[in-house]
């Protein structure tokens, strides 16, 4: 997927260590700019809301954690006629929740600014079968707080 965002909540208990509880959504809009774009043909659609406890620790500029995830995914594939956008058979969908683990690395390049890597595999689907799956994210971000 192209897009996605991201909230969450850091509790430090030490100067380099810390827990968040974050939420976040993906989908693979592939146009990376907001746009409506004209969609025929056959094309699958994916996305995934999925919420994260994780153990952080700090080193210097970076820093580098592990997690849970519990998310949920709908898939989707189309199939609509080039000339009148009619579609050619019904939808198909499907929809359901997994759990798996997160791990990420952040580089701090300015004050509270950084870019990272997420990786997201997903073991468990639960109520449907069993299948490996994960996402890689690029990640730019900001953090916000009181002080």
């Amino acid at each position: 997927g192209f897009w996605g965002v991201a909230m969450g909540v850091d509790y430090f208990y030490s100067s380099h260590s810390y827990f968040t509880l974050s939420g976040s959504g993906n989908m693979d809009f592939f146009i990376p700019v907001p746009a409506s774009p004209s969609i025929e043909g056959k094309f699958e659609l994916m996305s995934s809301v999925y919420g994260s406890l994780m153990h952080s620790s700090v080193w210097k500029r970076f820093t580098w954690g592990y997690g849970v995830t519990y998310g949920r995914n709908v898939w989707s594939f189309r199939n609509a006629d080039d000339i009148t956008g009619t579609q050619m058979r019904e939808p198909v969908s499907e929809s359901y929740a997994t759990l798996g683990v997160q791990t990420q690395i952040l580089y701090e390049f300015k004050k509270k600014i950084y870019v990272g890597l997420i990786y997201r595999p997903t073991f468990i689907r639960i109520q449907a079968s069993n299948q490996y799956e994960h996402l890689i994210s690029m990640t730019i971000g900001k953090r916000i707080n009181k002080n």
